[in-house]
């Protein structure tokens, strides 16, 4: 994730849309991601894998940059009627 965070990003659009100043304010300030943060993150990356594995493309996957919560929704997809 990079350092700098970004400029209007959406989860920190309920700030920027009520004070639009704050933006700039905040423009330089170091991102220090939560574990929710890093949870979402996975989350793009399977789904960006599975859609990019559908359409046929030569991928690679993402399964060993996982975190332990990804690993668990894969063993819950697995155990499920749910198949990609």
């Amino acid at each position: 994730m990079p350092e700098v965070h970004a400029y209007l990003s959406a989860s920190s659009s309920h700030r920027w849309l009520n004070c639009p100043p704050s933006a700039k304010l905040n423009a330089g300030v170091r991102d220090t991601p939560s574990e929710y943060a890093r949870q979402g993150t996975d989350c793009h990356e399977l789904c960006a894998y599975l859609v990019e594995k559908e359409l046929g493309r030569k991928v690679k996957d993402p399964q060993k940059i996982w975190n332990i919560t990804m690993r668990k929704c894969r063993i819950v997809q697995k155990n499920t009627e749910i198949t990609y």
